[in-house]
């Protein structure tokens, strides 16, 4: 779940843990996100959230403290995003997350190792940004890395109904096609598998949201993270991956993801520590559904607590 989204903390999550709370049932609110944008909006909804459900856990340190110093109420468990369970689920049928699944956290080595990348290697250019000013900015940089004989491949985002949050995919994607000649433009993607399918044809991603670089992550493939949220920066940063800011401009860009393109995957402990507290929280999630009588009590040690005074 992601709070950034046009109603951050807005009145339908209100609404619906109001309503579920009049009628005497459990409200759980797991894998939460918010984004940049949402974190200066969030103030008596910051403190809604954290004294309202039976269940909480966010996806991230950064966003626990954004909580925190908007008054939630602390301390407040970290999990991972619910997505990578449906990632490994997608992925186990081609091993590709065999050496995490299997190694914990303690794995070693990388994912996605690969040689040097060569001239008609592809980028893709996958996800949103949250602001579609940026677009010249981003499609600029992409236009300078074909120069490096790099082939381009670029998504449009989820579909018309979402266009109000994805505006920026179709605009991006058209100004890339127009700056760059034989630009692949890519529908969607639509589905996980869609998702997966596109970042694993890839040499590179630069992905500018966060479920484009838990995908691309996820299968191995080297990324950028283009992004000013700081949720994504340290998920990046968790995986060993490389960040610029869209403001930085094309040519710091262009440069990171010409430095990005000689490095490898994720790091397979980082995978790992996201694989752990998504099972944790849904460990979590069943324990509260089955009254604590459950056998997922070994879930309370997979997810942190912040601040870390409060941790048992």
């Amino acid at each position: 779940m992601n709070l950034g989204a046009r109603t951050p903390l807005g009145s339908p999550l209100r609404g619906l843990a109001a309503a579920a709370v009049a009628r005497g049932k459990q409200v759980a609110v797991t894998g939460v996100g918010l984004s940049g944008q949402a974190a200066r909006r969030t103030g008596v909804s910051a403190r809604l959230l954290t004294a309202v459900p039976d269940l909480l856990f966010v996806r991230t340190e950064a966003t626990a403290r954004i909580l925190v110093r908007a008054g939630a109420r602390p301390p407040i468990r970290v999990g991972a995003d619910p997505l990578w369970l449906a990632l490994a689920r997608e992925l186990s049928r081609v091993d590709v997350l065999a050496t995490v699944l299997t190694s914990g956290a303690d794995g070693t080595g990388v994912l996605g190792r690969r040689s040097s990348w060569k001239t008609s290697d592809k980028l893709l250019v996958a996800g949103c940004l949250p602001d579609h000013t940026l677009t010249p900015l981003v499609a600029a940089a992409v236009a300078q890395l074909t120069r490096e004989g790099l082939r381009v491949m670029v998504q449009t985002g989820p579909g018309a109904d979402d266009a109000k949050r994805y505006r920026s995919g179709p605009r991006l994607a058209s100004s890339i096609a127009e700056r760059v000649v034989g630009t692949e433009v890519l529908e969607g993607p639509l589905s996980v598998q869609s998702a997966i399918e596109q970042s694993a044809s890839a040499r590179l991603v630069m992905a500018m949201d966060w479920p484009s670089t838990c995908v691309a992550a996820a299968v191995g493939t080297p990324l950028l993270a283009v992004t000013e949220d700081p949720e994504v920066a340290a998920l990046a940063a968790l995986l060993g991956q490389a960040t610029v800011t869209p403001q930085a401009g094309e040519k710091a860009i262009s440069r990171a993801a010409l430095a990005a393109l000689d490095g490898e995957g994720a790091a397979a402990d980082g995978l790992a520590s996201q694989l752990q507290g998504a099972r944790g929280g849904l460990g979590m999630l069943r324990m509260l559904l089955d009254r604590g009588k459950g056998k997922d009590l070994p879930a309370l040690g997979a997810l942190t607590l912040h601040p870390e005074p409060w941790a048992s």
